[in-house]
């Protein structure tokens, strides 16, 4: 009986063994894991800034590009209605003289 429960004690302490090797592999490898998907995230958050950086130069450009269509389009209208202003002070002046011209 003796015998058998030194035999059950031994076997016992080899699993308990063989169980706490098990636990230290999968504890490297987890970390080893965990080290891999941090550095991944990292690498993901890296090229996220990059995006979000690039769409707000891309952004600013736009909004720089507009204002400077806006300001043409402004410029272009006031010389249009100088221009009708202008033309209409012409035919003015046309009709006075051909009106004159008639008498």
């Amino acid at each position: 009986m003796t015998c058998q429960l030194k035999a059950n004690e031994e076997a016992l302490l080899a699993e308990k063994r063989h169980n706490l090797e098990n636990l230290r592999l999968q504890e490297q490898r987890y970390e080893k894991m965990k080290n891999h998907a941090m550095q991944q995230l990292e690498i993901a958050n890296k090229k996220l800034e990059s995006f979000v950086k690039d769409h707000a130069i891309e952004t600013t450009k736009l909004k720089a590009s507009l204002k400077k269509e806006e300001i043409a389009r402004s410029s272009i209208t006031e010389q249009l209605m100088q221009k009708t202003k202008e033309n209409a002070e012409l035919m003015k002046i046309c009709d006075e003289l051909i009106s004159g011209q008639g008498s």
